[in-house]
């Protein structure tokens, strides 16, 4: 049986979610919602959406929405989701999970409080090349892992609408919107992070966000990993690399929507072999994997990108921020034991 689902924020990332969602068996789509009223009803009129609300309190309200998809500004994501699971409502909310980790943990303390599903919509760790780099290490192929590497960026002109670029609203520039991805790439290769130095900067638009930035992790274990992350350059030259102690990988374009792209495994003195991977449709993969664990696991562990895991991702990227501030690397309280 379908999960009825509701998608608060109708943006262009939002309508596109929800046309994407039609291709989902396990979503049945019971509801929009957009502060902009003549979004939220356009939205529903166009994709046969049977109900649209301006308040998200109240599709929060209706009986027939059971999960929740959070598509809105980071900034509203801490009351959004906090009162959808009051409202006993499961949750897949857009990354960054909040603004910042005190925020991060109200949202986790209260699914846990109230036995709700939370998961972080990291759709590309979804894409084939990704989920085969990761077989690959997994199966020794490169030996142990030592450096890593992952790039995401794309160009980004300064926009007054753009709440991506105020850090009121997003919290900060690429190292919040796309680092986050690298960061949570890196870990799922290398464990957990526990000293962070980041640099960044405006090297080319004039908004109070970093346009630029390089983030080095040093994992617990010796293991080494660097983010290189920005608004000024373009996408299709995204990339991951994992070196080990026998062998090289690479993924070229495999942190896009699209499914294509290269992964390269190097080994030994001869030239690089292509290794092929299924491609997928990432966003109904991590949607599907969601809406299974509301009907069957509600309130349980997601496979995919769960709650603690998401903040995790953001102390990480928050300690970024403060390094680059200060000039200095800042080291990370092990907290998190989900995974030790």
């Amino acid at each position: 049986m379908a999960t009825g689902l509701g998608v608060i924020g109708l943006g262009s990332w939002g309508a596109l979610q929800v046309a994407r969602l039609r291709s989902c068996p396990s979503a049945e789509l019971a509801a929009v919602c957009d502060a902009d009223a003549g979004r939220a009803k356009q939205t529903a009129q166009e994709e046969a959406v049977p109900k649209w609300y301006d308040d998200f309190v109240a599709l929060l309200k209706d009986p027939a929405v059971q999960a929740v998809y959070i598509c809105t500004p980071v900034h509203c994501h801490v009351s959004q989701a906090t009162a959808a699971a009051r409202a006993g409502k499961h949750i897949m909310c857009e990354k960054p999970l909040a603004m910042n980790v005190d925020e991060g943990q109200r949202i986790v303390d209260a699914c846990c409080e109230n036995s709700i599903t939370l998961a972080c919509n990291y759709a590309l760790q979804f894409h084939g090349g990704q989920q085969k780099i990761k077989q690959l290490v997994n199966e020794g192929t490169i030996g142990r892992p030592v450096f890593g590497r992952a790039r995401f960026s794309f160009v980004y002109p300064p926009d007054k609408q753009a709440w991506r670029q105020d850090p009121s609203l997003g919290g900060g520039g690429p190292m919040m919107d796309v680092g986050i991805h690298c960061v949570n790439f890196l870990r799922g290769i290398f464990g957990e992070v526990e000293e962070v130095t980041c640099r960044s900067s405006n090297a080319l638009y004039g908004y109070p966000v970093e346009d630029t930035a390089g983030i080095t992790l040093r994992f617990v274990g010796g293991a080494m990993g660097f983010v290189d992350c920005e608004f000024t350059t373009p996408h299709y030259a995204n990339l991951v690399e994992v070196h080990g102690t026998e062998g090289s990988l690479t993924g070229l374009r495999t942190f896009t929507r699209a499914p294509d792209g290269e992964v390269l495994l190097f080994v030994g003195e001869g030239p690089p072999k292509q290794i092929q991977y299924e491609p997928v449709d990432q966003f109904k993969v991590i949607f599907e994997t969601f809406l299974q664990a509301v009907a069957e696991r509600p309130g349980q562990p997601v496979p995919l990108v769960g709650g603690e895991d998401a903040l995790e991702d953001l102390r990480i990227i928050r300690a970024a921020y403060e390094s680059a501030d200060s000039g200095k690397s800042v080291r990370l309280l092990r907290t998190n034991t989900w995974n030790q």
